[in-house]
């Protein structure tokens, strides 16, 4: 009897371990990935108000302001050596022309003086007024030939630099002097092959990095183009205080057309993914909208941006966290389905 008791109490244990052996754990609960794709292409990113304060995100509404629109240029600072050279021969050419003017009046009046003393009775011998004719005739083609060359360089600086700066060049000038001295730089702007200005504006702005841009005066069309860009060149003038030094490339924005009402994005503000620029905007208190922007008007450190909503608010502060939030969801989203 003890043995048959022994035995059930045995079996009933072992029954029971086996069915707790054989009962398979629960699958934990998953939680499927809130990050949506809008129909527009653009990206809804969730995020509540306690993991926005612990990444850091900071928002600000961008205010809407007018600025006219701008062409771009691709600009480079010139070297004004050649300037210098032009300046130095148009320089000697005039005066090698006064020289012979002077040299020919003075030949003039001698031979005016001996013909006159010739006709007086003779008091000048005709061998006298023959050699006189001849010193002038010898200086008025001297003075034919330096005048022929100053034409000549006048020429040709106008061909390589414009009428303005060759004229700068040949006649002398004070904004040549300020070139020539490093207190202005010259800077050479062209335009894309598929872009006119009728009329230039006075002023432009370079940008050589994000820091900062220089206010630029124009000065004339070039005479020539950049033959890799095929484009209109421009020449304008900078101050030399602005750090610029010949043969620094920069980027020219020139203003044309009609005024644009856009907002500053702060470059703080951008994030780079799939090849292109893109912001956060809030949509609602705890949901972020990832919409693409045109980077192609920047202005120090922001970015003008003209498609932007109305009270537009931005992500300023942690934009990249949003786009890593992106990353890790369509990551986890990716396992669910492999579990699936």
């Amino acid at each position: 009897m003890t043995l048959l008791l022994v035995g059930l109490t045995s079996g009933a244990f072992v029954a029971c371990k086996g069915e707790r052996g054989e009962k398979k754990p629960e699958k934990p609960a998953t939680t499927r990935s809130q990050v949506k794709t809008l129909e527009n292409g653009n990206v809804a990113v969730p995020l509540d108000r306690e993991a926005q304060a612990a990444s850091g995100i900071v928002t600000q509404e961008l205010p809407r302001i007018s600025r006219r629109q701008e062409w771009r240029a691709f600009g480079a600072v010139v070297d004004v050596g050649d300037l210098a050279e032009v300046r130095r021969r148009a320089a000697d050419a005039r005066a090698q022309a006064e020289k012979a003017r002077a040299s020919l009046r003075a030949s003039r009046k001698e031979h005016e003086r001996l013909s006159a003393l010739y006709a007086d009775d003779r008091n000048a011998s005709a061998k006298a007024v023959e050699a006189a004719q001849a010193a002038a005739s010898t200086d008025q083609a001297s003075a034919e030939a330096a005048e022929t060359t100053v034409a000549a360089l006048e020429a040709t600086a106008r061909e390589r630099w414009g009428p303005v700066i060759g004229g700068w060049a040949t006649g002398g000038s004070p904004a040549l002097e300020r070139l020539l001295r490093r207190q202005d730089v010259l800077v050479s702007a062209t335009l894309s092959p598929d872009t006119s200005l009728p009329q230039p504006p006075d002023t432009a702005f370079l940008e050589r990095d994000r820091a900062s841009r220089v206010v630029a005066r124009f000065v004339s069309e070039a005479a020539r183009t950049d033959p890799r860009i095929q484009g209109t060149s421009l020449f304008y003038v900078a101050s030399a205080g602005s750090g610029l030094l010949p043969g620094m490339s920069v980027t020219v924005s020139i203003p044309a057309g009609a005024a644009v009402s856009g907002s500053r994005v702060p470059r703080s503000a951008v994030v780079w993914t799939e090849a292109r620029a893109w912001i956060y905007t809030v949509s609602d208190p705890t949901t972020f909208v990832r919409r693409p922007i045109a980077t192609d008007s920047p202005e120090g450190e922001s970015y003008f941006v003209v498609d932007l909503p109305p009270q537009a608010r931005v992500v300023i502060g942690g934009a990249q966290i949003l786009l890593s939030e992106e990353s890790r969801s369509q990551l986890r989203a990716g396992e669910e389905v492999e579990r699936d």
